[in-house]
């Protein structure tokens, strides 16, 4: 959609180049009103970034860090209920949106020729906008936080996803109004020193057109402590993972598969995983997903690589976004067999 400009952030385009921070680990970042304004030059170089790292960020979003430290919050409420109060709102397993809820562990992965299960890893799935069969604690104020950070993050991500030309008149997606976007709920609690696993989320990409991250927060013993060095998001990025951090009030953007099928390989789906501290004990860490997906009908016409995966079928008039998704799920979950 847009032409790809140079990868040298030192690019003129004012009043840009006094606004566009690169971070200490090669994360650009965007300020937020420049991504609103929707100008050419921000365009070119928003997409330049996600081709080069995968990655980018949108900073001085406003309101942003208090409805992050509100949904922290709220988070750490609900991850101090009992655990057959969490399983009272776990998944229905019934109907496309079955998944909704909370969820214990379940991520398996292969490393070095070995199977693990993200065992200390939670989730609590839920629709942005709020459809009925969220499955909402009564115990705690999480809705009301989970909605309002999911409502700010969507807003921000959609109008980047206008911007560099994946959704909007004249795309394969032209509006992404009406359609029940997710939110995620992420919890790593105390891990097991015996457990072998290295990692508190192994690496992987996600199917849809791309997810939002906010900054993490860790807690030891209750009182919130910084990132240990060693921990964290880490993004591949030239063949090598590099950690990515970024402030309150700044949200990080990722590739998805299907912003790659669209985009004919301009950019391409972001590696990326959550390495654990050196000494786990009594640490424990809380973050916000939230995931871009278009109508279920949409038809995806690609020339990407990705059109050779098996979970891309085109009966002639290109992939629906609905059996890429489903099929992507039965890989997710059957990741063995």
């Amino acid at each position: 959609m847009f032409c790809q400009a140079p990868l040298n952030s030192s690019i003129q385009t004012p009043p840009l180049a006094s606004q566009l921070n690169p971070s200490a680990q090669g994360l650009q970042i965007f300020q937020y009103d420049l991504v609103q304004n929707k100008s050419l030059g921000v365009a070119k170089l928003l997409l330049s970034a996600l081709a080069k790292a995968g990655a980018a960020g949108i900073s001085n979003v406003p309101g942003l860090s208090e409805l992050r430290t509100r949904y922290i919050q709220e988070a750490l409420a609900f991850s101090r209920l009992p655990q057959i109060i969490k399983l009272q709102n776990a998944p229905t397993d019934e109907g496309p949106w079955g998944f909704l809820g909370y969820a214990q562990g379940g991520d398996q992965f292969l490393y070095e020729g070995t199977w693990y299960v993200d065992k200390s890893k939670n989730s609590f799935y839920a629709t942005i906008p709020d459809r009925s069969e969220n499955r909402w604690p009564q115990q705690t104020s999480l809705k009301s936080a989970f909605l309002d950070l999911g409502e700010k993050v969507s807003e921000v991500g959609q109008a980047a996803l206008h911007l560099i030309g994946l959704v909007g008149p004249g795309t394969q997606i032209p509006t992404l109004e009406g359609v029940s976007q997710v939110g995620r709920m992420l919890y790593y609690s105390e891990c097991d020193p015996k457990d072998p696993n290295k990692f508190w989320c192994s690496e992987h990409v996600g199917h849809s057109l791309g997810g939002m991250l906010i900054k993490p927060a860790y807690f030891k013993e209750g009182k919130e402590v910084e990132e240990p060095p060693e921990a964290g998001l880490f993004v591949k990025v030239d063949g090598q993972y590099r950690k990515f951090q970024v402030k309150e009030d700044t949200l990080l953007l990722q590739v998805g598969e299907a912003a790659q099928l669209i985009l004919n390989d301009t950019v391409r789906a972001t590696w990326h995983r959550v390495d654990k501290p050196s000494d786990t004990k009594s640490l424990e860490r809380f973050n916000f997903a939230f995931f871009f997906k278009p109508p279920m009908d949409t038809r995806i016409h690609s020339n990407s690589e990705l059109t050779n995966d098996s979970r891309f079928v085109d009966t002639g008039s290109g992939c629906v976004y609905e059996d890429w998704h489903k099929a992507s799920l039965a890989r997710y979950l059957n990741k063995q067999n």
